[in-house]
């Protein structure tokens, strides 16, 4: 196995289009986000002779703990892959190889790796033999824990699986003419969304994602139409709002945020329905 750059985005997306773990934080345009935040970033691919079989993003990240390298939910492997023990151990060995060299050159205090991988024994073991330990918190937006629900079953079968609690609050904001749904691709709306996490910010006592921050993820994934804005109204009033990700046949529900005053409406279960 070899490890080489890619800087082709086709090779890159249709590989990933493939594979069943992956999340857009290792898509073409998280690189390109990533990007303009002016950070560093490194695309690699493993070849199994020819075939490619798996990628890999790095981010430089300078932060206040330390200049550090970053592989958010990855590498991702081919399923098959995956599966084989001696793939990943090559593949993680390569990888390790290469980020030591990059994070030499980049002054960089130590590498991070946030994989999707199932949390087995033997892949801690895996991590844990290159000399990886635990991580004491998450970085920034890697996030370990999410849902991930199958939306080729029929509609009706998505409500019947759901809590009977949801279905009947799905229904109720459904219903009630003094609510509308509005989904837009305007990058202009990042104003009327930037309110909402504002507020929910200061109400929850968290820093949330800057509005630049948020403003660049719309218009990089944007441009390959890959993102919507979904908003909640109240008799004409902002209620609720969310940032959906489409890609590679899936959709995220990244960015979301509600006013307390409409707290008791529920919207953000319309909102979750009207994305699904």
């Amino acid at each position: 196995m070899q490890i080489k750059e890619i800087t082709d985005k086709t090779i890159w997306e249709g590989f990933l289009l493939g594979c069943s773990e992956k999340t857009f934080l290792h898509s073409w345009n998280w690189g390109e986000f990533e990007q303009k935040r002016n950070h560093h970033i490194w695309r690699f691919g493993f070849f199994d002779a020819s075939e490619l079989v798996g990628v890999a993003f790095a981010v430089k990240i300078s932060a206040r703990r330390g200049t550090f390298l970053l592989v958010p939910h990855g590498p991702v492997l081919a399923d098959a892959a995956l599966r084989s023990l001696d793939k990943k151990q090559e593949a993680l060995q390569l990888l390790l190889r290469k980020l030591s060299e990059i994070g030499e050159q980049e002054k960089a205090a130590f590498l991070r790796i946030s994989p999707l991988w199932e949390r087995t024994e033997e892949n801690k073991k895996l991590f844990q033999n290159q000399g990886f330990r635990e991580a004491s918190m998450h970085a920034d937006y890697t996030y370990e824990a999410s849902w991930k629900l199958n939306l080729t079953i029929p509609e009706a079968e998505l409500l019947k699986n759901m809590r009977k609690t949801t279905r009947y609050l799905i229904g109720q904001t459904s219903r009630n003419e003094d609510i509308s749904v509005e989904i837009s691709d305007n990058e202009k709306d990042i104003e009327r969304y930037d309110e909402l996490n504002q507020e929910i910010a200061a109400r929850q006592q968290f820093i949330p994602f800057s509005k630049e921050y948020i403003k660049n993820e719309f218009e990089v994934f944007a441009k390959d139409r890959e993102t919507l804005w979904i908003f909640g109204i109240y008799k004409g009033k902002l209620a609720a709002g969310a940032l959906i990700i489409f890609w590679s046949g899936i959709a995220f529900y990244h960015q979301a945020a509600s006013r307390r005053e409409f707290a008791k409406l529920s919207l953000p279960y319309l909102l979750q329905w009207e994305a699904i």
